[in-house]
């Protein structure tokens, strides 16, 4: 059996289109026949729609993920200030003895 009675999978054609992305535009006549399936309504969609839907979609994901960072980021930045309060209140200290026991209390009160 020869290559051009072999079938293309799926994947050999998700491969080709990346290495050639250009392959739609060079092929205009395929976009008239091309449907995606719309996920929510099941109904067909453009190409073009499809990809703005995906890209949308990725841009939610993104400020999602942007906004933990962001929450995280403030909590720790929180947490960089008490630790430096309490580091600051130990370099006080007089004694090896009180520095422990103003870190104890620190770590106990603030963390």
């Amino acid at each position: 059996m020869s290559r051009a009675d072999a079938e293309i999978t799926p994947q050999e054609v998700a491969t080709y289109l990346r290495l050639h992305p250009d392959f739609l535009q060079n092929h205009e006549e395929l976009l008239t026949t091309l449907e995606l399936p719309h996920p929510p309504q099941g109904g067909a969609v453009s190409l073009v729609e499809r990809q703005i839907e995906v890209l949308r979609d990725g841009r939610k994901s993104a400020h999602q993920r942007l906004t933990q960072l962001s929450l995280v980021a403030e909590s720790n930045e929180q947490l960089l200030q008490q630790l430096h309060q309490l580091i600051l209140k130990v370099m006080e200290s007089r004694s090896l003895s009180e520095a422990i026991s103003i870190l104890k209390q620190g770590l106990v009160n603030e963390f």
